[in-house]
């Protein structure tokens, strides 16, 4: 049964907040926009205004400086586009380097100040909000060495594609390639984004679910804030009427991947939808394509180099940090940067998540995560020096902690298995960046191949 999606325009808030406000999202109204405070919203929260950045946007041109002990780094607001900005706040995480001081408009740009917290290297990013998805990530590595705060190499511009690029592989009729139960129609809103509405039948949950999905370059997948769902009418008539909605304002996200086949797949976690379980949605209508064309698409407009020296610090000893490939700092040995910040930052593999961070002079610093279950996860925290030769860090000191969390999100138990595992990473450097892992201890998982997700 398919019915024909209504398409409902979405009403614009804005909510304006203060250059002062340490962390949460910022609005802007373009170059003109003025501030006033507001509560901070939390990262899942965003207007409704639903228009993105096409890709033929102009590239962002960055700056950055020191006040005294802080670092200034800025990102231009988006000419006439009416949006907010969020910014990472490192004095949250476990071994911060830098805390957020203060962020907002300034005039034409978005600012955040950073202040020294620890000696040490890590990323921080200044994101741009169209609706409820990143339409635009401004990353900046930062480094702190005897409490002078610097900004290594040139901060990089992550730009969602246009939607009428993604359009030709979003839009149109999908099945649940598994169960052949639950069917998902796409269209693309003359507003922006997709209007979704996903149908089980009456043989399996027999409800309806409807909600508009945008594309968000920093998760790289599709988001929705309004899912709503509907139980399905008695008659398979597609002009009957919704009643009203038993469920409202779900959030969740799809994950745009690949069949076997290697063709475009849509992948609806347990978490995100209302039918309890996996969903991996297929092409039923024809269409389907293939998913390297796809990946060249997201690609295409991926670590933009924007144009920024770098900020020397207080006393003015900055150094000159050669030409990367766009992903992070060119960093080496010789000078005097640890060669790991050309890899620095998050990593995904499935259900797996990697955060790489530079240590000391040549060591890298690796935390693996990964979920069994919604109650149960692993963790592996890792350490080695990095041959910049060979792209490889070997490792003899992995420590394995296994969790178990209460129904409310907290730790109920947490058990180290092993404290001493070895075996090694390998990156791979290139237009993508992207890391072998081969667990030594757990030799039947094999190797796993993590890519870059900023």
């Amino acid at each position: 049964m398919k019915r024909l999606i209504a398409t409902a325009a979405l009403a614009g808030i804005l909510v304006m907040v203060g250059c002062s406000a340490p962390s949460g999202r910022v609005a802007s109204a373009g170059l003109s926009g003025q501030a006033s405070s507001a509560a901070e919203l939390p990262a899942s929260s965003a207007p409704t205004a639903a228009s993105s950045l096409d890709t033929g946007a102009s590239k962002a041109s960055l700056s950055s400086g020191l006040q005294g002990t802080l670092c200034a780094i800025e990102a231009p607001a988006p000419e006439g586009q009416a949006g907010e900005w969020l910014t990472d706040d490192p004095a949250t995480q476990e071994n911060n380097i830098v805390k957020l001081v203060s962020s907002g408009i300034e005039g034409d740009a978005f600012v955040a100040r950073y202040e020294p917290v620890n000696d040490g290297t890590t990323t921080v990013n200044l994101k741009h909000y169209q609706g409820p998805a990143c339409d635009t990530l401004h990353t900046y590595v930062l480094s702190v060495e005897n409490g002078q705060i610097k900004v290594k190499g040139e901060p990089t511009v992550t730009q969602a594609p246009s939607e009428n690029a993604l359009d030709q592989f979003l839009s149109g009729d999908w099945i649940d390639g598994e169960k052949q139960f639950t069917e998902l129609h796409i269209q693309k809103n003359s507003d922006g984004g997709w209007r979704a509405e996903a149908i089980s039948p009456a043989t399996h949950s027999a409800h309806v679910v409807q909600m508009t999905l945008y594309y968000d370059c920093d998760l790289q997948k599709l988001v929705y804030t309004d899912g709503a769902m509907y139980d399905l009418p008695i008659s398979d008539s597609e002009d009957e009427e919704l009643g009203d909605p038993v469920a409202t304002d779900k959030e969740g996200i799809i994950e745009i991947t690949s069949t076997d086949e290697g063709k475009v797949a849509l992948f609806w976690n347990s978490e995100a939808n209302f039918e309890g379980y996996d969903i991996t949605f297929a092409r039923s209508d024809g269409n389907e394509a293939d998913y390297a064309e796809l990946q060249q698409i997201l690609s295409s407009d991926l670590d933009v180099p924007s144009e920024a020296a770098d900020a020397e610090s207080a006393d003015g000893d900055g150094a000159d940090i050669p030409e990367g490939d766009g992903t992070a700092a060119a960093a080496s040995g010789a000078d005097g940067q640890n060669p790991v910040m050309n890899f620095v930052g998050p990593y995904v593999c499935d259900r797996a998540s990697m955060k790489v961070e530079a240590s000391g002079s040549a060591d890298a610093r690796v935390t693996i995560s990964w979920g069994s279950s919604a109650s149960e996860a692993s963790e592996w925290v890792m350490s080695g020096l990095f041959d910049p030769d060979t792209l490889t860090v070997n490792y003899s000191n992995a420590v394995k902690t296994n969790y178990v969390y209460n129904s409310d999100g907290s730790i109920a138990s947490q058990e180290v298995e092993y404290s001493d595992g070895y075996g090694r990473f390998v990156f791979h450097d290139g237009k993508s960046l992207s890391c072998t892992w081969q667990n030594e201890n757990e030799p039947d998982n094999g190797a796993m191949t993590f890519t870059w997700s900023f």
